[in-house]
């Protein structure tokens, strides 16, 4: 049996961290389109004009229905391990979603979201049978990079403010916790080709984390800053090879540098993140900016649906118009509350139970990147929805399982213990 039977792809993670750089091995269209996807979904159409929101849509659409396209003409889905409880547990969530989304009072809206999130993870799951964790490293440095493009363009073109009303950098983002998200992931897949030395991608990656990291500290964000702190420490502490420390160190040396910088006061927002650490001495703020009044409502909200929820995608129109907090929130500022209220217990305990499963599975078999994307989920989900959108934060928890998956093989293919991985598969 060869690899490409089990799935694997021609060099799935069999090369050395320390040794000559890897062959390039382009990357697949499916790659591609998935990138795409993610960095379309990024985007926020609310602050956009109608006629770019419009555009928008059907650009989304349009890369959608190419992805699905691709998968389909790919023809390897079938051959994914779905015996594997953390794919079977993320398939399950995404039926559950879409018959809650259906029933929900978002009706066609919330449906479509629900099967953009289907696609965008069988995206994932397609190039992880390719090329494993390569694959899904170089999906969030492509997809940054299309959306920071993107971002770039609107932001120059007039069509929105790259900054809020604080200075702090948000692009084309929601708000800008979620623009330090998609920055955290993003670098922590292009440390992870610098520390493969995978060629080409090594430079690209290298240059997303710098971009990603400058970007981070415009932003504000202190759950950013907590979730890069972690997916790079995954790094560090992983193993004892040469390579991989010293590259980590020198990213946390960064790290604490610009950190320096923040405190004086040095950057372009005018709260830096350690400002808002503290909670004013009047009382007017707090450390949780609010969610400790936003909190108890969602979750009094989500009990008036609370097995299937009200549905993907209807989170944010049900709190701007039901909850009245004394001020504006736009989404449910925690994972879980998120799942709570728009896929009710159900969804909320299936894809915890599945997360759960995956960081024990990354954990077990010393898989870096994928336990690096997973604990990125469950730092920021604390304060922050993480999954509004089928954009990074989605990659984050799909292409971790499935590449989890596709390290046990196809449904008649070998486990294989990746802690000493087999060069010789037959």
């Amino acid at each position: 049996m060869t690899t490409a039977e089990v799935g694997l792809g021609p060099s799935f993670d069999n090369r050395s961290m320390t040794g000559p750089a890897s062959p390039v091995i382009w990357p697949s269209l499916v790659e591609l389109a998935t990138a795409s996807a993610i960095a379309l979904a990024a985007i926020d159409e609310w602050r956009l004009g109608q006629g770019v929101t419009t555009a928008l849509v059907a650009v989304r659409v349009i890369v959608a229905a190419t992805l699905l396209g691709l998968i389909a003409f790919d023809g390897s889905l079938h051959r994914v391990n779905r015996t594997e409880p953390a794919l079977t547990l993320l398939f399950g969530w995404l039926l559950w979603a879409g018959i809650a989304s259906a029933a929900s009072f978002g009706g066609l809206a919330a449906l479509t979201q629900a099967g953009l999130f289907a696609v965008v993870a069988a995206g994932a799951i397609v190039a992880a049978l390719r090329d494993g964790s390569s694959a899904l490293a170089r999906i969030g440095v492509f997809g940054f990079a299309g959306y920071m493009a993107a971002a770039s363009l609107l932001v120059i073109g007039g069509a929105l403010d790259a900054f809020n009303d604080d200075n702090r950098l948000m692009l084309a983002s929601l708000e800008p916790n979620q623009l330090a998200r998609l920055c955290a992931i993003a670098m922590v897949c292009g440390l992870w080709l610098v520390i493969r030395n995978e060629g080409l991608y090594a430079w690209l990656g290298a240059a997303t984390g710098l971009v990603a990291l400058g970007t981070v500290f415009a932003s504000g964000s202190r759950t950013g800053l907590a979730a890069l702190v972690v997916g790079i420490a995954v790094m560090a502490v992983h193993g004892s090879r040469r390579v991989l420390s010293v590259v980590a160190l020198v990213m946390l040396l960064t790290l604490g540098a610009a950190a320096v910088l923040d405190v004086i006061g040095f950057g372009p927002s005018s709260v830096s993140i350690t400002e808002r650490l503290e909670a004013s001495p009047d009382g007017s703020t707090t450390t949780l900016s609010g969610r400790d009044t936003l909190w108890p409502e969602v979750w009094g909200t989500s009990l008036d649906q609370p097995v299937t929820g009200h549905g993907l995608g209807t989170d944010r129109r049900l709190i701007a118009e039901h909850l009245d907090v004394g001020w504006a929130p736009q989404h449910a500022h925690n994972l879980l509350l998120h799942l709570l209220l728009t896929t009710g217990f159900v969804g909320a305990l299936v894809l915890v139970v599945a997360l759960s499963r995956g960081l024990w599975l990354a954990a077990r078999w010393q898989r870096p990147l994928e336990f690096a994307l997973l604990l990125i989920v469950v730092v920021d989900g604390i304060s922050e929805p993480v999954i509004r959108v089928p954009s990074f934060g989605w990659l984050a928890i799909a292409g971790p399982l499935a590449v989890l998956a596709s390290v046990r093989g196809a449904s008649n293919g070998p486990v294989i213990d990746l802690r000493e991985p087999d060069l010789t598969l037959t």
